[in-house]
């Protein structure tokens, strides 16, 4: 096995948990065959452990993905924790925020005007960032991820938080109850008024005005919806909305965001996006 393709893909699989084929290939810039091979040989080493997810009634063959094994990651410095493998009914949720990941860091192919890190509360890596914000008390709200962008030329810094919405969390709930997106958007709201997001300042060396929370939809429906909700709450110029699908088929820094649930379509980098 090439020692430095497997270290790549281990601590890969170290920091998102779990990955497609496709998915390895495109983040490290490995052709499909060679990345094939070099899963063949790892799961072989039993260093890594494939998961066959439904095709759900699709043609061709299941999807195959893969996780680090217990053997895997004692070939890799820097794993700070064992935490569970995700289950099956967290795997596509999982798999579709890794999509936007591995996107993020496509944003800028030439890697000299803009610094992408992305942070992701469930990763195995060590990382001394407060992965999640304070409400109130020992109540926390905790990101599908934490996106900070560079534009270097500028030292100028942007801060996200991304969202994965799969269609399966209920909007509202009439009877108090606290798993619902539109209690979710009132905790970011409430964390950006009173500044809970600040200690992101040292994390990051920076000084953030404010952060964005990217919500990403699963579907256009589903997108529908969630304008609509983020339309009819006040102060919601934080949230800005698209669909995965949109993601994948343009950039992350196309023109592609509603703000607030409302048209015209915006890019986050406003006029940064000129830039690349």
């Amino acid at each position: 096995m090439n020692v430095k393709t497997t270290h790549q893909v281990l601590n890969t699989l170290a920091d998102y948990r779990i990955l497609t084929s496709a998915q390895l290939a495109r983040h490290l810039l490995k052709s499909d065959q060679m990345t094939r091979r070099c899963l063949r040989e790892m799961e072989q080493s039993k260093w890594i452990i494939p998961i066959i997810l439904d095709s759900q009634g699709k043609k061709g063959r299941p999807q195959k993905t893969y996780i680090p094994s217990e053997e895997g990651l004692k070939q890799i410095p820097g794993v700070e924790a064992r935490q569970p493998a995700p289950t099956p009914n967290q795997i596509p949720h999982q798999i579709a925020l890794n999509w936007i990941r591995i996107l993020v860091h496509e944003l800028d192919p030439k890697k000299k005007q803009f610094l992408v890190t992305t942070l992701a509360p469930n990763s195995l890596l060590k990382c001394s960032i407060k992965p999640w914000l304070s409400i109130s008390g020992s109540n926390r709200l905790v990101p599908d991820a934490i996106l900070c962008l560079e534009y270097r030329p500028e030292k100028r810094k942007l801060l996200f938080f991304v969202e994965m919405d799969m269609g399966t969390e209920v909007q509202k709930s009439t009877q108090g109850h606290t798993n619902n997106l539109n209690h979710k958007i009132h905790n970011y709201a409430k964390t950006l008024a009173d500044g809970k997001y600040r200690h992101l300042d040292n994390a990051f060396d920076a000084h953030f005005k404010g952060f964005r929370v990217l919500l990403i939809a699963n579907s256009q429906s589903r997108l529908d919806q969630i304008n609509g909700l983020v339309e009819s709450m006040s102060n919601t110029g934080f949230i800005w909305t698209t669909s995965l699908e949109k993601l994948q088929s343009e950039t992350m820094a196309a023109p592609v965001w509603f703000s607030a649930g409302k048209l015209p379509l915006q890019s986050i980098l406003g006029k940064l996006a000129l830039k690349l």
